[in-house]
């Protein structure tokens, strides 16, 4: 078992790895569970909860339209239905990071590029990791963000 690596990035959003799951204070918190469908033993042990959503997601891979407005959906419904989200991986540190930009575009209705720089250093503080995000999903989310969707 990986050490608990979380941050608070507004008082309704945390991400982090998926050891946040294990923290009481997030067991009544809605989870966007961010797996990879090749590894399957990196997948969270907690991620069948009524409330949480599991999205399928290899770092680096770019997000279509479709799957971002799929998800778009996703986080609306999950946002509306809890207090707290946490959004989690396996290690924090790439994916969790990217898709948690998203949500705050989303529910903020900023551009990710406003965004970043508070995120990464929410994370910095929560944790002492820089968060990898990759290039060309960061440039979906832009471009989606862009074309107004």
């Amino acid at each position: 078992m990986s050490t608990l690596k979380y941050a608070d990035i507004r008082p309704w959003l945390s991400i982090g790895n998926r050891e946040i799951c294990t923290e009481e204070k997030f067991k009544q918190s809605a989870c966007i569970h961010i797996y990879r469908e090749d590894m399957p033993h990196y997948t969270c042990p907690f991620a069948d909860h009524k409330e949480d959503y599991r999205f399928a997601y290899k770092d680096g891979e770019g997000l279509d339209n479709s799957s971002l407005q799929i998800l778009k959906e996703e986080i609306l419904g999950l946002v509306e239905s809890c207090n707290h989200l946490i959004v989690h991986c396996h290690a924090g540190q790439t994916r969790s990071p990217l898709i948690g930009l998203f949500v705050l575009t989303i529910i903020e209705n900023k551009h990710p590029f406003e965004l970043l720089p508070d995120l990464y250093k929410n994370i910095w503080q929560g944790y002492h990791v820089m968060p990898n995000i990759s290039l060309t999903p960061l440039i979906d989310i832009v471009n989606w963000f862009e074309q107004g969707k």
